[in-house]
């Protein structure tokens, strides 16, 4: 059995929710990991094309069919970050 649990029309959602952004008129947008520009016109598997990251991880009990907590990401960029929540950027303190 595969280890990809998505629900029947998954993809085919993400791909809308992708593409209402080039919709809109937004073709490059940064991503949510790296903060690189993603070309949403790019598809595929290519380690540079678009790909929808979760913010709380299915796997760690996130909503999988929430958009609300989806953001664009490169897909090499998702692949890496896996199963792993996003950390808060912490700013240094200035006294020390």
């Amino acid at each position: 059995m595969s280890r990809n649990h998505r629900p029947a029309g998954y993809y085919r959602l993400a791909a809308r929710w992708l593409d209402a952004h080039l919709a809109q008129g937004i073709e490059v947008v940064p991503c949510a990991v790296c903060g690189l520009p993603v070309d949403l016109n790019h598809r595929g598997r290519d380690p540079d094309s678009r790909s929808v990251d979760h913010l709380v991880p299915v796997s760690k009990g996130g909503p999988m069919l929430d958009t609300s907590l989806w953001r664009v990401a490169h897909y090499r960029c998702n692949t890496a970050r896996g199963n792993k929540t996003p950390r808060p950027k912490l700013r240094p303190s200035r006294a020390w």
